[in-house]
């Protein structure tokens, strides 16, 4: 009876040798070094190395045959240590539950950043609203101030121009002619002191406002008709208006 062994390195190949060609084959290999016995009369063993990545196989087999050899890298690289296929597969699968493990946590990550971006930006825009609020209303108090200021500085009107009277005696304001018992500038601009100007005319009443009046000026000489209360000052006449305009000291 003849046994054979198969001898299978790096998966790049098998030989076969018969029991009476043993010395012959193994010698023909050309592995220095090489150390092998058979103690058995009938050996038979397969050592394969179980991965194309590992560059070394070291093996000793039951039946009494020690076989240890280097197996060339297919890359030209130094040999290395060859795990087996049990420690790869365990490697690969603590690789995967690592990697898992970290997709996960970058999931978490990603997603308290953008809770947190959302959480600021809430807040940006609670502030950003808080100051237009606050601008708004300081703005208003300004304003008050401003005119309560004004309301109590001392002011004088001044006559400033003739215009052609064409509103039926009523300003742009809306505001009619007040008849007057003196007709004065004095008396008038106590009535209008919260205007911005009046006008006087025909003698015989004025009217307040705070727009422009919108008509067309005329020479000063056109306003001659003296005032009823104070005929050092022109009240206009019958088609003319003088206007006074309020000036703050």
């Amino acid at each position: 009876m003849r046994a054979s062994w198969t001898l299978a390195v790096s998966a790049l190949y098998t030989t076969t040798i018969s029991a009476n060609d043993m010395q012959y084959a193994m010698g023909g290999l050309d592995l220095p070094g090489t150390m092998y016995a058979c103690e058995s009369g009938n050996p038979s063993i397969t050592c394969t190395d179980p991965s194309l990545n590992n560059h070394d196989c070291s093996c000793t087999c039951t039946n009494g045959l020690t076989f240890k050899q280097p197996v060339p890298s297919p890359t030209g690289d130094n040999a290395t240590a060859c795990p087996s296929l049990d420690e790869c597969q365990a490697s690969n699968v603590q690789c995967l539950e690592r990697e898992q493990a970290l997709e996960v946590q970058l999931v978490s990550k990603q997603q308290e950043l953008v809770d947190r971006e959302n959480a600021l930006q809430a807040q940006l825009t609670s502030k950003q609203q808080q100051l237009v609020n606050r601008e708004k209303t300081l703005s208003a108090q300004l304003a008050a101030k401003q005119a309560e200021l004004n309301n109590n500085k001392p002011f004088m009107f001044l006559p400033m121009t003739c215009r052609v009277e064409t509103n039926n005696g009523i300003s742009n304001s809306g505001t009619a002619y007040r008849r007057l018992p003196k007709n004065s500038p004095r008396e008038c601009a106590q009535l209008c002191s919260k205007s911005g100007f009046f006008f006087l005319g025909d003698g015989t009443g004025c009217s307040c406002g705070n727009t422009s009046l919108g008509t067309v000026a005329v020479p000063v000489a056109e306003c001659s008709t003296k005032c009823p209360g104070d005929p050092n000052h022109t009240c206009g006449s019958r088609t003319r208006v003088m206007v006074y305009y309020k000036y703050y000291i």
